[in-house]
Parts: structure tokens; C-alpha cells; sequence
């Protein structure tokens, strides 16, 4: 299982962050090709920030990935899921599988 939280990408856009610790369990550097099923649609995305590779994890980069692309921020903002609860971002769990190149998300 695996945990995204909902998080601002700046202006007016918003992503699946990934938690340092599932990052680095799960994928192995910036750019791994992720597929996403979430309520019957499926995004196609590649983990974008974090550290190039986590054999070169450098001083003060950022230690977890996040998912985006346009049709994620449209879908969670589309829902009102960009919205805070009780000032606490949203979240989402996931069952995570490797196929070939992909590594496979689907909604808990």
C-alpha cells in the first residue's frame, strides 16, 4: 500500500505527492513511468521532483516524488479534493504493483 496526499503545484495546479519513505521503497528515480487507476480512470504521469536517482541524493534536495500531469490537477480539482479537510491536505490509498517499465497505482 501506498499513501498520496494531495498537495498545491502552484498556480492553481495540484499533484499526488509521494511521502519520502514510499518514495524511496517504491521508485527508483525521477522520471519512473507510473500508471494511475483511480475511480474507473487511469492517468498516465512519471514522478517529477526528488532526487535525480537515490544514489545521488544531494544536500537539501527534496527526498520524495511527486505525480502530475494536467488531467490529474483537472480530476482532483474537478472533485473539490484540492479543498483541505479540518486543514489536513487529502489523502489516498493506493495498491502499488511493477509491470515491465511501469510501476501500477490503483485506489485502495
Amino acid at each position: 500500500m501506498i499513501t498520496l496526499t494531495i498537495h498545491s503545484g502552484g498556480n492553481g495546479k495540484y499533484r499526488f505527492y509521494i511521502n519520502s519513505v514510499d518514495s524511496r521503497k517504491i521508485f527508483k528515480k525521477r522520471k519512473q513511468k507510473v500508471i494511475i487507476h483511480i475511480n474507473g480512470q487511469r492517468f498516465e504521469t512519471h514522478t517529477t521532483c526528488g532526487p535525480k536517482d537515490w544514489k545521488n541524493l544531494k544536500v537539501g534536495s527534496k527526498k520524495g516524488y511527486d505525480l502530475y500531469s494536467k488531467k490529474i490537477s483537472d480530476w482532483i480539482i474537478k472533485r473539490g479534493y484540492h479543498k483541505k479537510i479540518r486543514g489536513s491536505c487529502r489523502t489516498f490509498i493506493f495498491t502499488f504493483k511493477r509491470k515491465g517499465g511501469f510501476v501500477i497505482l490503483t485506489k485502495y
